[in-house]
């Protein structure tokens, strides 16, 4: 899931960018910026953001993990391998579904539409975890 896209339509569950600037306890500049990619996103703010947007928030920390990381260097391409087949492990939003949904405007808070804490994705998933792998192949 895009940041940007993330951005969006939590912006629309907000009301406005600058509603959700104030949600997010930052000026509306920083967050502008950090849509159009002038600005890098701070991991924390990347999960509160996906919480709103009702994305999943271990999924979007992780792709902002590997934006860090640069794919020219030997070690940290190794880890970006890695660190890609843990976020595909997670599902990602259809962003034409998650655009169509937002018609109705929910409460929001920094825990996201309703008020409520994002629950772990761990626990609602039937897939095994990446984690749960052995790892004796080593």
């Amino acid at each position: 899931m895009s940041l940007h896209f993330s951005i969006r339509i939590a912006s629309e569950i907000a009301g406005s960018q600058n509603k959700l600037a104030e949600l997010l306890g930052i000026p509306n500049g920083n967050l502008a910026a950090i849509n159009t990619g002038k600005r890098p996103c701070p991991i924390g703010l990347r999960a509160k953001i996906a919480r709103i947007a009702g994305h999943d928030t271990t999924r979007a920390m992780l792709e902002g993990l590997a934006t860090k990381l640069d794919p020219e260097d030997e070690y940290e391409s190794q880890a970006l391998a890695t660190l890609q087949a843990l976020i595909n492990a997670f599902p990602e939003d259809d962003e034409q579904d998650a655009t169509e949904s937002v018609g109705s405007k929910p409460s929001v808070s920094a825990n996201g539409p309703g008020g409520k804490a994002a629950p772990s994705s761990g626990a609602s998933s039937t897939r095994a975890s990446p984690c749960s792998r052995s790892t004796n192949s080593r």
